[in-house]
């Protein structure tokens, strides 16, 4: 069994457990879902302490047989390991992009034919667009800092498409995952996909994470 805690920010830290066997069908569902290979660079921008390692970008990494350069956080150093390393993926927090695009290189780097996983936080519209103009494939994803891969997965779009079956929205516009409240508000289309709004002001405390 692997334990794992989430950041915090929705309130006190929720405990997640995985059996290792668990974390092995998660990893080969993130390869089928980012089309992983043995060809595959990954770039993991991801803390040493996220789940991510092991549900997006390393673990997954290693049972493809990808070359993964875990880069250690550095908003500078990034043009210069990007271009030596010359990745396929790059998987990271929204946060990264937004720290990246004030830099003086960020007009230098150009995403063609690269995948970039965005996840754990909210993404917006400016970013997208920003990095679709750069010719980035942008995954957006919506759980998959907790439960990876995502329950929501879109691309090139912030509407997301569910990839867990038990998905609903409540009326108050909460989406509600294996029955359980999230504490995120989203929007759904006619054709069901879902866009993130914002979260709850108060949200209950319990998880739908399993």
């Amino acid at each position: 069994m692997i334990t794992f805690f989430t950041s915090g920010s929705t309130g006190k830290p929720k405990q997640i457990r995985y059996q290792h066997s668990a974390i092995d069908k998660l990893a080969d569902r993130a390869i089928e879902l980012y089309n992983y290979n043995s060809s595959s660079r990954i770039l993991n921008l991801y803390p040493n302490s996220s789940i991510a390692h092991y549900t997006i970008s390393s673990y997954p990494a290693q049972r493809a047989k990808a070359e993964l350069f875990n880069f250690y956080w550095n908003v500078y150093g990034f043009y210069s390991v990007y271009q030596n390393f010359n990745p396929t993926h790059i998987a990271c927090l929204p946060k990264h992009i937004a720290l990246l695009s004030k830099t003086k290189t960020w007009k230098d780097i150009n995403f063609l034919d690269r995948v970039i996983i965005l996840g754990g936080d909210e993404i917006d519209k400016d970013m997208l667009k920003m990095l679709i103009n750069k010719k980035a494939k942008v995954m957006t994803t919506y759980g998959s800092t907790e439960n990876a891969p995502p329950v929501l997965l879109g691309e090139n779009s912030l509407w997301m498409k569910p990839i867990e079956k038990n998905i609903s929205i409540k009326h108050d516009g909460e989406l509600y995952v294996n029955n359980k409240p999230t504490g995120d508000i989203f929007k759904i289309s006619e054709d069901r996909y879902y866009k993130f709004v914002s979260r709850k002001d108060k949200i209950v405390n319990r998880t739908w994470k399993r």
